[in-house]
């Protein structure tokens, strides 16, 4: 970790060892980047934090990242931002064929030039600028993206923007560096690069940690701007214990080896019931203080309206502990998301995805049923559609907008089972339909590319839409055959998307629909109850990350 920390002291132009925070009241930051910014996950996390620690601090953090951006096409700044922190090079590297012998240097000036044009105008009209080294490709992970002979790309132009910032007396933060330590800590099954580009789930999380930790967002405001050098901080042996909230009565347990301090505990939920979408600041639902002791199990003494969600609302707790023994803050987050689950009867379930906005087919957009057979599992359905319109995967967002079907699967067993964090056991399956010449349906696994090898698809045009099958049968690798019966419990979360006009619109059983990233949904899939494991209706998935 020290040589990474070293690469961010060279490039900033102050740094030092304090208890103050880069940041002051009323502060406007806005974030620039691609896609890995537009996910607006580590946004999120930043802002929940900053209200957390400095709740009338009144400082907004936007996001201004574009799917498929590059440098060239960012667009300056209409507002007066006190800061901007900008994370925009992997689409000048992704979309080209490169052969084994490659030469970067061109499409390194041509992005280095041009961020000096930016950071000049920037600082011109007093904005602080934060430069981020740019996250690194997975070249194991090839599909949609060329990933192949990418990364020593991105490497070479995060070492010249180290450089530049440097010259321009701007900072910047080691983020892929940070993300590439983070991995190599990672279990064998988990992953947050499925598809050799996107950082989802844990990556966006310590992509929020490098700003936590080099902004010092726990420290003093109004104390100057600058970059902190992070404290070496033990990590405390502070886990939770519960998994799932099948009740409002039930509360949130953790446990530990005997921690001695001061701790804090806020509940923001993000639901539209108390907050739209994509605000700048969530809604606290509760906050408090209290003491540790030396106990050895923990309780969050918060219930009820605080964490009771209604189906497809999400909420996110943070938790900072200061022991006595160092003084030093470590935070901690648990994210909450509501959903539905269906029973299974006689090897079956099914439902229907139906919407109340206006609509030539009627309200009822589609129907589905699983059915087990055996070891094998499989689903069936209906969309009910007049006419619909292939879009390539050329134009950008169409991957996930066009028309045809998005279906993602939680197949973990139960310690990784509805985790934020993408997994090999959890694929997502993307159906387009082509109606000219003929009507066709193709699938491709986006994410855990492994059962592809066990997937079997079908499709037919009928009066009114089309009909579909999708099954998991024989094998996912070589050594390893798909057994639903080996699992209690499964995830599933179906999206149609349907040509209303101009626009592709997307509907889901789901009530809430998250944003159109798969991470936002990992933790919110519809569970199937094969066994009667869950009690209600309905149940809170709960996740823990410690930064």
């Amino acid at each position: 970790m020290k040589k990474f920390l070293f690469a961010a002291c060279l490039a900033a132009s102050v740094i030092v060892q304090s208890d103050n925070s880069f940041l002051m009241e009323k502060d406007l930051w806005i974030l620039s980047g691609d896609s890995i910014t537009s996910t607006d996950t580590y946004r999120q996390i930043l802002q929940t934090a900053i209200n957390h620690y400095h709740p009338d601090s009144n400082i907004s953090i936007g996001n201004r990242g574009v799917w498929g951006q590059k440098l060239s096409e960012e667009k300056t700044l209409e507002e007066k931002a006190q800061i901007i922190s900008i994370m925009i090079a992997m689409n000048s590297f992704i979309h080209h064929e490169f052969g084994d012998q490659v030469d970067f240097s061109r499409i390194i000036d041509d992005h280095i030039k041009l961020l000096r044009e930016r950071i000049r105008e920037y600082k011109k009209n007093g904005t602080h600028v934060i430069l981020m080294t740019p996250t690194l490709t997975d070249e194991r992970e090839g599909g949609f993206f060329v990933t192949y002979n990418t990364r020593r790309g991105l490497v070479e132009v995060g070492k010249a923007i180290e450089s530049l910032a440097k010259e321009e007396g701007c900072f910047v933060l080691p983020v892929a560096e940070e993300l590439e330590e983070y991995m190599k800590r990672m279990g064998p099954y988990e992953c947050f690069r499925p598809d050799g580009v996107h950082p989802y789930g844990y990556g966006q999380y310590v992509i929020a940690n490098t700003f936590l930790r080099h902004l010092n967002f726990a420290g003093n405001l109004n104390q100057g701007r600058n970059l902190t050098a992070p404290k070496k901080i033990e990590p405390l042996d502070f886990k939770c214990m519960t998994r799932f909230l099948n009740s409002p009565e039930e509360k949130i347990k953790f446990a530990s080896n005997g921690i001695k301090g001061r701790i804090r505990w806020s509940v923001w939920c993000d639901s539209p019931r108390v907050v739209k979408e994509n605000d700048l600041a969530g809604h606290c639902m509760a906050r408090g203080e209290g003491r540790l002791n030396g106990e050895r199990e923990w309780t969050l003494p918060v219930c009820g309206d605080a964490i009771s969600l209604k189906i497809g609302e999400r909420a996110r707790i943070l938790i900072d502990i200061i022991p006595d023994c160092d003084k030093k803050s470590r935070l901690f987050c648990v994210d909450l998301a509501n959903t539905v689950v269906f029973k299974m009867k006689d090897g079956k379930v099914s439902g229907e995805v139906t919407t109340t906005k206006k609509r030539s087919e009627g309200p009822q957009v589609a129907t589905w049923e699983v059915r087990e057979d055996g070891p094998d599992l499989w689903f069936t359905g209906k969309v009910k559609a007049d006419s619909w319109n292939y879009k390539p995967y050329g134009s950008w967002g169409n991957v996930f907008k066009m028309n045809g079907l998005q279906v993602l699967f939680d197949f973990r067993p139960k310690e990784r089972f509805a985790g934020v964090n993408t997994d090999r056991d959890a694929p997502m399956v993307l159906f387009s339909i082509v109606d000219n010449p003929e009507f066709s349906f193709m699938p491709f696994v986006w994410m855990a590319r492994r059962y592809q090898a066990s997937l079997f698809s079908y499709a037919k045009k009928c009066d009114g839409g089309y009909d579909w099958t999708l099954g998991f049968r024989g094998n996912i690798t070589d050594c390893e055959a798909f057994d639903i019966r080996k699992l209690d419990y499964f995830g599933f979360y179906l999206i149609v998307a349907d040509e209303e006009g101009k626009d592709i619109v997307r509907y889901t059983q789901m009530p809430y629909l998250p944003h159109d990233n798969p991470e936002r949904r990992m933790n919110q899939m519809m569970i199937i109850d094969r066994k009667g494991v869950f009690p209600n209706k309905t149940t809170t998935t709960v996740n823990f990350f410690a930064f």
